[in-house]
C-alpha cells in the first residue's frame, strides 16, 4: 500500500485533527480561520471555555479557585476529588496542639506543707538563678522544715535596674525578709559598661569604662562586696554560685572573666564561693550539653540555646548548694542540749547549724562502748554460727570463722 502523501487533502486533515485534539487538552478552543487550498484549517486561540460553564474559572465560598477541566480531565475524570476541609480553624488547631502540648508535660513537683519555723533559703539573681532556685526546690519538696523563696529576676544583675530587682537597694530589700541562707548567682547581664559620674557642678569625676577594659574589675568587685556586707550584716551563710560555660565561645570566656572577679573576693569562713565550671564542661573546660545527672545517667543538662538549664541540669545545679545547707542543719541543737555559760550570739549560731563557723562543736552522742566492738550483736553470732561450713574447721585455725572464739 502506497504511502500517504504529505501533501494529500486526507493527511492535512488528519494532522490538524489530532491538532485540535492536543491542544484541547491544554484548555484552548479551535477556530476555523480561512481555508487553504479548499480546506478549512483550524486555528488555535488562548481563550479558554466559556465562563458560564460548570467546569470553568471560578471562585468557590472558601475563596479557592477551580481551574477550568481540559478536554481529557473532563472525558475521563481526572482531577475530580476535591481537596479536604480543614478539620477546623486556626484557632481551634491551636488549642488542639495546646492540649497535646499540655499532656505532654511533666507533672509538677509535690511540695509538702512547710513548718511554720522551717528553715528559709533564699535566691538572688538572674536568669540562672531560677535555675537553681528551682532545683533546690525539688530538692527539698519533701522536706517539711526547708523552704526556699525565689527572689530572681529575669535580664536583672548587678549592673542592670531591671524593676523589681532586688539589687537596686539589696539592703532595703533583705531587711523585709526572713531567710536563713542567702544564695545569690548572678552575672549573665552584667557584662555591660559602667558609665561616666559627674559632680554636682556637672564635672566628669570619671569616665566611662566599657566591659573588660582596666579598671572595671575592681568597679565590679566593688558591686560583689556591697551584696556581701549586707548579708555579713545579718549574720547568715552566703553562697556566692559561680557561672557556668555556655554554648558560645565568646560569651564562655566573658562568663569566665567574671567568675575570676567573683572568686577573687570570698575568703571568709561565713560565705562562700561555689565553683560549677567543671561539673558543666567537658575536660578541656569547654561547654557540653549532655552529661551525668545526679544518678549518674548521661542526660541533656542544658537546653539546645546552650545557656539555661533542663530539669536534670537544674537539679545536679542545685545540688552544690544543697548539700552544704544539709551539712549546716544536721548539726544543730535542741535548746535542751545548749552548754551553759554560751554568749547569745553563739546559742543562736548553735540554733541554726552554724557552730562551726564560730569554733564550737556540740557532740550530741556518747562515745561508742569498747565492748560494742569486741563482742558483736547476738543475732549476727547466732547467724555466722548457723553456717554450716564455719563449722567444718577446727578452732583457732584460720579459716574458722565462728565468733566469738570457742577457746575463749
Amino acid at each position: 500500500m502506497a504511502l500517504m502523501s504529505k501533501s494529500s487533502p486526507l493527511f492535512r486533515a488528519g494532522r490538524a485533527f489530532m491538532m485540535c485534539v492536543a491542544f484541547c487538552s491544554l484548555g484552548g478552543v479551535p477556530v476555523l480561520a480561512a481555508p487553504l487550498d479548499g480546506q478549512a484549517v483550524p486555528v488555535f486561540s488562548e481563550r479558554p471555555f466559556p465562563l458560564s460553564d460548570k467546569s470553568s474559572l471560578s471562585d468557590d465560598a472558601s475563596g479557592r479557585i477551580v481551574v477550568a477541566q481540559n478536554f481529557f480531565q473532563r472525558l475521563f475524570g481526572i482531577g475530580n476529588d476535591k481537596k479536604k476541609k480543614s478539620s477546623g480553624s486556626k484557632a481551634d488547631q491551636k488549642k488542639s496542639t495546646k492540649k497535646k502540648a499540655t499532656a505532654r508535660a511533666p507533672k509538677a513537683v509535690q511540695t509538702l506543707p512547710k513548718d511554720e519555723d522551717a528553715a528559709v533559703i533564699a535566691v538572688f539573681g538572674d536568669e540562672f538563678s531560677q535555675d537553681i532556685a528551682f532545683g533546690l526546690r525539688a530538692a527539698f519538696a519533701k522536706i517539711p522544715d526547708v523552704k526556699v523563696d525565689i527572689h530572681s529576676v529575669g535580664k536583672s544583675g548587678l549592673m542592670r535596674k531591671t524593676k523589681g530587682n532586688p539589687f537596686n537597694d539589696f539592703k532595703a530589700f533583705v531587711e523585709k525578709k526572713s531567710f536563713n541562707f542567702a544564695v545569690v548567682m548572678v552575672g549573665l547581664n552584667d557584662r555591660r559598661q559602667f558609665f561616666e559620674v559627674k559632680n554636682e557642678d556637672g564635672e566628669i569625676v570619671r569616665a566611662a569604662i566599657k566591659f573588660q577594659e582596666p579598671g572595671w574589675q575592681a568597679l565590679y568587685a566593688q558591686r560583689i562586696d556591697a551584696v556581701r556586707a549586707v548579708i555579713q550584716d545579718l549574720d547568715k551563710p552566703l553562697y556566692w554560685v559561680g557561672l557556668p560555660p555556655v554554648r558560645g565561645p565568646k560569651l564562655t570566656g566573658q562568663l569566665s572573666y567574671l567568675n575570676s572577679i567573683m572568686r577573687s573576693r570570698f575568703s571568709g569562713r561565713d560565705e562562700r564561693f561555689i565553683d560549677i565550671w567543671d561539673a558543666f564542661s567537658n575536660e578541656d573546660g569547654d561547654y557540653v550539653r549532655r552529661g551525668p545527672d545526679l544518678s549518674g545517667q548521661d542526660k541533656n543538662l542544658r537546653h539546645k540555646a546552650g545557656v539555661r538549664f533542663t530539669k536534670a541540669g537544674r537539679r545536679k545545679l542545685a545540688f552544690f548548694v544543697e548539700k552544704l545547707v544539709v551539712r549546716l542543719l544536721s548539726q544543730s541543737v535542741d535548746e535542751a542540749a545548749l552548754p551553759d555559760a554560751l554568749s547569745k550570739e553563739d546559742e543562736i549560731a548553735l540554733k541554726e547549724g552554724r557552730g562551726d563557723r564560730r569554733g564550737i562543736f556540740v557532740v550530741r552522742q556518747p562515745p561508742v562502748d569498747a565492748t560494742s566492738l569486741l563482742l558483736p550483736d547476738a543475732a549476727l553470732v547466732d547467724q555466722v554460727a548457723a553456717d554450716s561450713a564455719t563449722q567444718k574447721a577446727p578452732s583457732l585455725r584460720v579459716d574458722h570463722f565462728a565468733w566469738p572464739v570457742q577457746a575463749q
